[in-house]
């Protein structure tokens, strides 16, 4: 993804450029993998738990500038009632009907969330079952997409890594890593040449 001018004004993007973004679409995949799995999966509890912003949108999935960007993004798809929605809450006057940023969607399907939890000073939502349906709705993607082999090979081996920084990960003689799971098979290889 490439990285913006600092002084540069910048042009909103959409939700489709993330997702179909190498890096940030797999992060944003491995986000709503992990709302799914966090009762299950203790690396997936362990992400969701280092993240600071409220919806998740920050670190360990995504670097600062990642996170602005996104929440900045206009979402592809919204209706006429989430539209209304967010003009109710005060959102961004300059949007036209079909231009909600991601922070004004999410925000306008969990106003009474917002609105029941600001009382109790607990107004961080339940990602799995507050935010995993939304972020589905919001970014498009499909559940499915989270189950693919694909998918879960990657995230198994590399975590929240992406493929560019795994390969520039260097071994203690100074080779690129391969990744763990072909050295746990080379290892194995030369064990058994061994005997």
């Amino acid at each position: 993804m490439a990285k913006p001018r600092a002084n540069a004004a910048r042009t909103p993007t959409t939700t489709a450029t993330f997702v179909a973004d190498p890096h940030v679409g797999y992060r944003l995949r491995v986000l709503l993998y992990d709302f799914s799995h966090v009762s299950e999966n203790p690396l997936s509890q362990t992400r969701l738990s280092k993240t600071t912003d409220p919806l998740y949108i920050s670190g360990p999935y995504f670097t600062e500038s990642e996170a602005t960007f996104i929440k900045e993004a206009i979402v592809g798809t919204c209706t006429e009632n989430d539209t209304n929605l967010a003009r109710g809450r005060g959102s961004s006057a300059h949007l036209s009907d079909a231009q909600l940023t991601v922070q004004d969607m999410i925000q306008a399907q969990l106003a009474n969330f917002f609105d029941k939890r600001r009382a109790s000073g607990d107004s961080r939502p339940c990602g799995p079952h507050d935010l995993a349906p939304i972020y589905e709705e919001v970014f498009a993607i499909n559940r499915a997409e989270l189950e693919e082999e694909g998918f879960l090979r990657r995230l198994r081996k590399h975590g929240l890594r992406t493929s560019e920084e795994v390969l520039s990960e260097k071994t203690l003689d100074g080779q690129p890593s391969e990744g763990k799971g072909i050295q746990r098979k080379k290892k194995g290889r030369k064990a058994n040449k061994s005997r």
